[in-house]
């Protein structure tokens, strides 16, 4: 058997990799003269924003403004002027209604983009250690990242591409973000975490569960396709020994998808650890490859969590029970919200398998749930 025990693969520096963004972007993302003078910018002020936000700045008002020139539409947009009279979470209010607007997603609230030492609401995410380390993989997240606009095509349509019902006003000291959705159940339990491409082989239980295998990987390939059946016995090889941690409740020992990655690359830091075995009985492992990189991206610095109505979802590490799951209109994913009193504060987005590409949408419809509204914080 593969030796899963062995050390946790190391990830990459993320500074070095937010730099390499970076320059792949201002040399290849803008189209310029001969001689060097920018005159197309090809990216919306959104995406720059969310994919280099890991890179460090000492005045965070300029993790928006200092993006602005080279977008395609914050330059004429009045709302994103740099005005350094502003707070940062001014700037950053702007910033989120600006995007809702011109985009008529509400994505923006799902992803993780403000300094994390600006104190801002629940919807405006800001990001950490785990968030940035997931960024390695943010070209092809839960959330729907697809070529260069974030926008442009969601993978998921949990809202069934309705358009976003919401108003930004002034709350307490801070601002609040109301808009329309509807609650479709809670988390009832949740049963481990994978971090940083670790994944607990007992999740291997579901593959055992009729067609909970393609759940794994949030139910599509990278593409958005409809995954292969031949997935499915990889899913089960790979978390062979997934039943017996499941049933017996003994230490849960993780899958290092990374490191397995790297070996099929041939880029592993340390192939003395690795299993020949094991990547033997894959004799073709260009089927291997694409479904380790999916259940990879899928579960990156996610929650195993059993909802109410007994389905299972992949939610934020920070989910605890009782945590409601909802459908807010202009939202590609469900989104896990936690009461506080009449007002709610944002978890994070979520993929709920059987939830997630509208199929709640005719639940409602049917009256099966009720559009209310919520009142984030």
């Amino acid at each position: 058997m593969f030796d899963w025990t062995s050390e946790r693969h190391k990830a990459p520096d993320i500074r070095v990799q937010a730099a390499s963004r970076f320059l792949f972007i201002t040399n290849h993302l803008l189209r310029k003269h001969t001689k060097g003078g920018i005159f197309q910018r090809l990216i919306k002020i959104d995406t720059l924003v969310t994919r280099l936000c890991d890179l460090e700045t000492s005045e965070p008002r300029d993790t928006v403004f200092a993006l602005i020139s080279l977008s395609h539409d914050g330059s004429a947009s009045n709302s994103l002027v740099p005005n350094y009279t502003k707070t940062s979470c001014e700037v950053f209010v702007d910033f989120v209604w600006y995007v809702i607007s011109s985009s008529q997603s509400m994505d923006i609230i799902l992803r993780p983009w403000a300094p994390r030492t600006v104190s801002v609401p629940s919807w405006i995410l800001r990001t950490g250690a785990s968030d940035q380390s997931r960024l390695m993989f943010q070209d092809k997240t839960l959330n729907g990242i697809h070529n260069h606009e974030i926008h442009s095509n969601p993978l998921y349509a949990a809202s069934g591409r309705s358009s976003p019902s919401c108003r930004i006003y002034r709350h307490a000291s801070s601002y609040a973000l109301e808009t329309k959705g509807f609650i479709i159940t809670s988390v009832r339990q949740t049963r481990g975490d994978a971090v940083h491409g670790d994944v607990p082989i007992s999740w291997g239980a579901l593959a055992y569960r009729e067609k909970l295998w393609s759940f794994l990987i949030g139910g599509k390939t990278l593409e958005g396709l409809p995954p292969p059946e031949t997935w499915r016995a990889i899913c089960e090889t790979v978390f062979a020994e997934g039943k017996h941690y499941w049933k017996q409740g003994t230490h849960d020992i993780p899958v290092h998808l990374t490191e397995l990655i790297d070996a099929i690359n041939g880029s592993a830091h340390d192939e003395s650890r690795l299993s020949k075995a094991f990547l033997a009985s894959f004799p073709q492992t260009e089927n291997l490859l694409p479904f380790l990189e999916g259940l990879r991206t899928c579960t990156w610095n996610r929650r195993l969590v059993e909802i109410s109505t007994g389905n299972w979802g992949l939610a934020p590490l920070s989910t605890r029970r009782r945590d409601i799951v909802c459908i807010l209109m202009g939202c590609s994913l469900p989104v896990v919200l936690r009461p506080k009193g009449d007002l709610f504060t944002i978890v994070g987005a979520a993929y709920m398998h059987g939830m997630s590409d509208g199929e709640a949408m005719e639940g409602l419809r049917e009256g099966k749930f009720a559009l209310r509204d919520f009142v984030l914080v």
